[in-house]
């Protein structure tokens, strides 16, 4: 990632703009309870019987199993989607909380940085994760009882995988939300549902897999862990930068 956007990108979820991220994250969080609210009385008030799905089916091409089948997995997909966002923005409160509690607990200097000590006690590290120059501050100048380097940007590192699994989940609910206009439109064809199909089997993110009944093909794909390892001294010594990479323009499109 550029520098230049990951050091903003960093600023707007760590010390820069927390109240604008947390508004956003609330509207987001309304907005999945509003999808629950439509769903619910979408599934009250529609009646969407056999004839009607095999009406369409012998118009789209595809057959009225192929219809139902698919509309049935893309509700499922559809609902596991809202929990999941729910569920992240939960754990993102936590996360920030936590990075917010260890970023007061850093030292300071004088041009506003957090900064941390390496476990090993042979290098100092920025908030954003670039080694400091000895000629600002050397190992030995950080009191021992603040947080190291290493747990900093482990929980830094797990704070922008869920980002990233957020912007990855309201990119799939968008899909979704696609193939349920499609359905409705009825001008499906068999390489159309089986294109759907395929989507949701590869492109379900891990969350969502997490989620799924073992007859679903998507859960047996493979899922991403949101705990990343801690990173290694030696890492920080070449001047490490974070593990996850995250474009921040894709929050909350």
């Amino acid at each position: 990632m550029n520098q230049i956007i990951r050091a903003a990108f960093l600023d707007a979820i760590l010390v820069g703009r927390p109240a604008e991220l947390a508004e956003a994250r609330e509207e987001e969080f309304r907005r999945q309870a509003d999808r629950i609210a439509t769903r619910k009385e979408k599934a009250e008030a529609e009646q969407f019987d056999a004839g009607d799905i095999l009406t369409v089916a012998i118009v789209a091409g595809a057959t009225a199993i192929q219809i139902e089948q698919l509309s049935e997995r893309t509700d499922l997909h559809q609902q596991l989607v809202i929990e999941a966002l729910q569920e992240n923005r939960l754990a993102i409160d936590a996360s920030q909380e936590d990075l917010d509690r260890l970023l007061d607990q850093a030292h300071v200097l004088e041009d506003g940085r957090r900064v941390f000590e390496t476990r090993d006690g042979t290098a100092v590290i920025d908030e954003y994760g670039n080694k400091v120059a000895d000629d600002i501050i050397t190992p030995g100048e950080v009191d021992d009882t603040r947080p190291d380097a290493e747990t900093y940007l482990a929980r830094r590192d797990a704070h922008i995988a869920l980002m990233k699994e957020q912007t990855d989940l309201l990119a799939y609910q968008r899909e979704l939300d696609r193939f349920d206009q499609a359905i409705a439109a009825g001008n499906l064809s068999q390489d159309d549902v089986a294109r759907m199909q395929d989507f949701m089997d590869t492109q379900a993110p891990a969350a969502i897999r997490a989620k799924l009944p073992a007859s679903d093909p998507a859960s047996q794909g493979p899922s991403a862990s949101l705990s990343p390892t801690e990173p290694q001294a030696t890492a920080i010594q070449d001047g490490l930068m974070t593990k996850a990479e995250f474009d921040p323009s894709s929050l909350f499109k």
